[in-house]
């Protein structure tokens, strides 16, 4: 019992620091305090806050007095149990949030009324991204949406054409939006582990992509051969296709027929080895016959 005493001592001792401290800088450091509850802040003027960590806890929501930080810039809360976002309108300096290993089912609409420039929303349990994304065009650079359970990515996210990093690995996504090449300043991408057997064509025009991971993908376009071997050989494929005038459906049904193609061809030589055996067998058959004829004849 002393011991709990002690340490809830102090924790408290800690918190009061990190307090003290944000008066001075503006930021409030409460990262893997163990917290259930947000503490009280006394005389802190939370309204000159510039950044709030909370990650790291076992906070189920987000502080009541979150929207009285008017000048917030960055609030971290990775890592908690929170399942739902408030109302966070009168926000308007707030330009990153990583509220990534949470608990949130359904995408917060009040961050599209926000000027993020940063959102990492990552390995929580969403299972779509809201038209709505596009309200954030003029500022978004990066998103992170991977470890989800989303199906798909609305045609509104190839609008935000200032993002330059665009993370979506470990979803169950089986395509690309068609004007997926909108995204001419997309500079990393990252759509690994899905479920996605065609890359568009169109990827070739985005020339600000240098960082390209499709890893784990029953990709069919280009074909897995091309794929394991990097973002140049992955460009100058569908650069060499593109220019043969072929649609993607064309393609993947052409590709389709070849590999259909090879799959008898590897079991000619089994079908061809099978007859040779049947024949000869038949032919010991029939050499045995004549040889118990001709001793009875005997």
């Amino acid at each position: 019992v002393l011991v709990l005493v002690l340490l809830a001592s102090f924790v408290m001792s800690d918190i009061g620091s990190a307090i003290a401290d944000a008066e001075d800088t503006g930021q409030l450091i409460l990262h893997g305090k163990n917290l259930r509850k947000f503490p009280p802040l006394g005389d802190l003027d939370v309204s000159e806050l510039v950044e709030l960590d909370i990650s790291q806890n076992k906070l189920v929501q987000l502080p009541d007095c979150l929207e009285e930080m008017i000048e917030l810039e960055k609030l971290e809360c990775a890592n908690n149990l929170i399942t739902r976002v408030p109302a966070l309108d009168d926000l308007q300096n707030l330009t990153v949030v990583n509220i990534s290993r949470n608990q949130i089912s359904s995408f917060p609409l009040e961050l599209c009324r926000l000027p993020l420039e940063s959102l990492d929303i990552s390995s929580n349990k969403l299972s779509s991204i809201p038209p709505e994304i596009s309200l954030l065009a003029n500022t978004l650079q990066s998103l992170t949406i991977s470890n989800n359970k989303l199906a798909s990515i609305p045609a509104e996210i190839c609008l935000l054409k200032d993002l330059v990093e665009l993370k979506c690995s470990r979803n169950c996504l089986t395509s690309l939006p068609d004007d997926f090449e909108k995204l001419l300043n997309l500079q990393r991408f990252d759509m690994s582990s899905n479920d996605v057997s065609r890359l568009p064509l169109g990827l070739v025009n985005m020339k600000s992509l240098s960082v390209l991971v499709v890893s784990d993908n029953p990709l069919v376009l280009p074909p897995t051969s091309v794929c394991s071997r990097g973002r140049i050989h992955i460009m100058a494929y569908l650069k060499d296709e593109l220019s043969k005038g072929k649609s993607s459906d064309q393609l993947c049904l052409q590709l389709q027929q070849e590999e259909e193609e090879e799959d008898e061809d590897r079991f000619l030589p089994l079908d061809f080895a099978l007859d040779f055996v049947a024949a000869a067998f038949a032919k010991k058959s029939d050499g045995d016959g004549s040889d118990d004829e001709k001793g009875k004849e005997t």
